[in-house]
């Protein structure tokens, strides 16, 4: 391996360590440099693209999929045309928000430059897993302290200094850990749960399963304390999605997996419910209080996107025109105001809508829908237990932020089009396993490569999977 492949898995994984710290750096430590902190991981992921088109060996255009290219180039064109809509009366808000829609889509063929083997992707996900621990902990104290505490408070201290909070009696602030705000703190800790039930039947002895409950406890009982009914719906469905991905198979290490997902879950869900009784009663109090529940459950809203649709036209208002950081940016550097406002808007479906008009709206969720069948394709295709059960979590995580904050969310954003680009490095992956127990299967006699155990090292620890 040569350095410029070492720096460009470096700047990945400094890029992912900065989406967890970003928030804790801009709240906590440098409050007075918010907004050059935000983009901080946008540098470093500059550079890691930079990195991968230097590189000597290989190319940014993987194999399959073919035409992904050209819709991706399609959309661009086109969010790429709303920075000068009329309409936006701010170049530089469009540039953020061309900025929001497609610095982080190179990550699809930047991603399967970063890992060599399907060893060094387990590994690589149970290091950053380890993060939850600490950052699932400072939420149980968020949870514990007033709400006015220094430990609760958002990267601008929120609206007016007011922390939301929840519960009967409001006696709780709703957590956001080491994120800047509510929403970028639930999509990590979905995205978490996942990937974490993805690894649970990798037989990496009992020391990591013990760990890996622990994670999904912490995960489960700071979903409560966030208040968000999205990641704790979402992690009940994964649990039973997980199951019913594996119906029917027999492969020894997929039984296992299904044995695993059952253990933990029951663990898990069981020791949160005790453990966190005043975060779950807080949260069952925001269900059952909030009027929109249902709505927040349901795809889409017709209703919506037909007002959407009719108010943003063929055009629509501008790339970034509903976007809460063109907003602060207007006002930050005294930039015009729109010629012509957006209404008002939440989904992020309908934020699309309005600012890339009916045709660019298509196009953008074509590439969306596209990237989830190929996901799909590549899940159904895997025959390694590991990388199916990877490949299956990030088919479902697309699947179930479909109508999800990836725009409006940076946070999202990379976890997104980082699993995006799975359906290139999973094929490979797989590849290479495949050869290597081909091999080890002619010289132990075995007729099928899969039949054949694969040994691999986890932390210094042997363990096998079939």
């Amino acid at each position: 391996m040569n350095s410029s492949d070492q720096w460009l898995k470096r700047c990945l994984a400094i890029v992912l360590v900065l989406v967890v710290l970003e928030g804790a750096i801009r709240k906590w430590l440098l409050p007075g440099f918010n907004e050059y902190v935000y983009f901080a991981k946008d540098g470093v992921l500059g550079i890691a693209y930079l990195l991968a088109l230097l590189r000597s060996e290989g190319s940014m255009r993987g194999s399959g999929f073919k035409l992904l290219v050209p819709i991706v180039f399609i959309a661009a064109s086109l969010v790429a045309a709303g920075v000068i809509n009329p309409a936006l009366g701010s170049i530089v808000v469009g540039l953020f928000g061309l900025k929001s829609y497609l610095w982080y889509v190179p990550l699809i063929w930047v991603v399967p430059m970063a890992f060599d083997s399907s060893t060094e992707l387990e590994r690589g996900l149970r290091r950053y897993l380890l993060i939850v621990i600490p950052v699932c902990l400072l939420g149980v104290a968020q949870f514990s302290a007033p709400a006015d505490s220094l430990l609760n408070r958002y990267s601008n201290s929120g609206e007016d200094g007011h922390i939301v909070v929840f519960g009967e009696g409001g006696g709780h602030a709703r957590i956001t850990g080491t994120f800047p705000y509510i929403s970028g703190f639930t999509n990590y800790l979905t995205v978490m749960g996942i990937f974490l039930l993805a690894l649970m039947g990798q037989p990496a002895g009992g020391v990591w399963f013990l760990i890996g409950a622990t994670q999904f406890v912490l995960i489960m009982g700071n979903a409560f304390m966030s208040g968000s009914r999205a990641p704790v719906f979402i992690l009940a469905g994964t649990t039973v999605a997980f199951l019913f991905s594996t119906a029917g198979q027999t492969a020894r290490a997929l039984v296992r997996f299904r044995w695993a997902v059952i253990a933990v879950m029951l663990l898990g869900v069981g020791t949160a419910l005790y453990g966190f009784r005043d975060a779950f009663s807080a949260f069952l109090h925001r269900v059952e209080t909030a009027g929109d529940t249902e709505e927040r459950l349901a795809l889409v809203n017709v209703d919506s996107i037909d007002g959407a649709v009719e108010a943003a036209g063929w055009l629509g208002f501008g790339t970034g025109a509903t976007l809460p950081g063109g907003a602060a940016l207007r006002t930050a550097l005294s930039l015009d105001f729109a010629v012509d406002e957006p209404p008002p808007a939440e989904a992020e479906y309908l934020r699309v809508m309005l600012e890339l008009g009916t045709v660019g709206f298509l196009v953008w969720y074509a590439v969306r829908v596209y990237v989830l069948w190929a996901l799909f394709i590549t899940w159904r295709r895997m025959r390694i237990p590991f990388l199916r059960q990877v490949a299956f979590a990030a088919f479902f995580l697309h699947l179930v932020t479909l109508n999800g904050g990836v725009i409006v969310s940076s946070t999202m954003g990379v976890y997104y089009w980082f699993s995006a680009g799975f359906i290139f490095l999973l094929p490979k992956l797989h590849a290479v396993e495949l050869s290597r127990l081909t091999l080890l299967s002619q010289m132990a006699g075995i007729k099928s490569p899969l039949a054949m155990p694969a040994r691999r090292r986890i932390s210094n620890r042997q363990s096998y999977s079939s």
